[in-house]
Parts: structure tokens; sequence; C-alpha cells
């Protein structure tokens, strides 16, 4: 069993952190005249990446000593300026002072969310594919195929919005993702995987 420790959940929370950032910037070139910022803090990242982003939130912050009061300020002038609630994801590892900034300032727990790991050990025994089943890595010119498959995978419509679109188009185009599709004879069958590095 793997033992997650500080060490450990600073990686997974900085990767988390870093593909949010990657994807902000993918948002900025997709769309150069939206409001798309990044700034750095308290050891993690605030993210705004558009009006209604999901990943409007701060990340991996207070992994690497004590969160202050100024750090808790400087977030939320950061959204109070992108004209959006500020929203922090806290890891259970992260400083105490954290949360307890957090519980001063009136902050409510509005979900949880598991990350799950494995080790990479040399005795993995690889499973083999059904022979009906294809992978491959999406190619630039599928970039339309990829973002229509994967809507229709989170809205199970044939048809997905033009919101549903954009909102996962940065993932296509971010430099730390690798996208991938499952095809079962002809069309694309499920799924999108992100590889981050880190």
């Amino acid at each position: 069993m793997l033992f997650v420790d500080l060490a450990l959940a600073r990686r997974l929370e900085l990767a988390h952190a870093w593909r949010g950032v990657e994807y902000a910037r993918a948002q900025r070139t997709l769309h150069p005249d939206a409001l798309i910022r990044v700034e750095r803090v308290a050891g993690g990242y605030a993210i705004y990446a558009g009006h209604d982003s999901p990943l409007n939130k701060a990340v991996g912050l207070g992994l690497h000593g004590p969160v202050v009061n100024t750090d808790l300020e400087s977030i939320e002038q950061f959204y109070h300026s992108c004209n959006a609630p500020p929203r922090i994801d806290l890891c259970p590892l992260a400083d105490p002072s954290l949360l307890h900034l957090l519980t001063l300032g009136g902050y409510r727990l509005e979900q949880f969310y598991s990350v799950l790991v494995r080790a990479l050990t040399e005795d993995v025994v690889p499973v083999s594919l059904p022979v009906e089943v294809r992978i491959s890595q999406a190619a630039l010119k599928e970039a339309e195929l990829w973002i229509h498959t994967v809507a229709q995978g989170f809205g199970d419509e044939e048809s997905p919005a033009q919101e549903a679109l954009d909102i996962l188009a940065p993932n296509f185009y971010s430099t730390n993702g690798t996208c991938f599709f499952a095809w079962m004879d002809s069309p694309p069958a499920v799924e999108r995987y992100i590889l981050t590095r880190g």
C-alpha cells in the first residue's frame, strides 16, 4: 500500500495545479480577448480561466509552510478583480494555518474528491485489449473530433452545446496534456485521458 506523505502530496497537488495553469494558458491562446489570469500564491496558484470556468480556483496552497492572512487576502483580491467568488482546493496535508484562516474567513466546504495513486513497478503485467478495441493518440487534425467525443461523454448528448465544447477545448491544446481515443469499429468509443508531467 502506498503511503501519501507531504512530499507525495506536494507532487500530486502541484501537478494538479500546473494542469490548471496550462489549461488557462491554452484558453488564453484560443480566446486572446478573454480575461484569463494566473497568479502564484502561498506555494500554489490562483487560476482564472474565464467566466464560470470549473478551473477558477486556487490550488496547491500551504504545502510548503504556513499560509498567512495576506495570502488569503491576495487570493480574494485576485478573484474579486475577475468578478468571481474565491474558491480553494484544500489538501488535507496542507499546513493547518490554511484551514484556520479559511474557518475565520467564513469559507464553507463545497465537496470532497479523491486522487487515486498507484506506484508503477517493473512486475506490472499489461492487460491485452480486446481485439475490437484500438487506442490511438489524437492528432492535431482530430482536435474537433476529440473535443466533440469527450463532450458527448460528459453530457450524454449527440450534439453537445457550444459552451461544453469551449470548456473542453483547452484540454486538447494544453502543452502538458496528451489526448487519446479508444476506437471500437469506426467511431471513437469513449473517453479521454489527460496525462500530466510532474
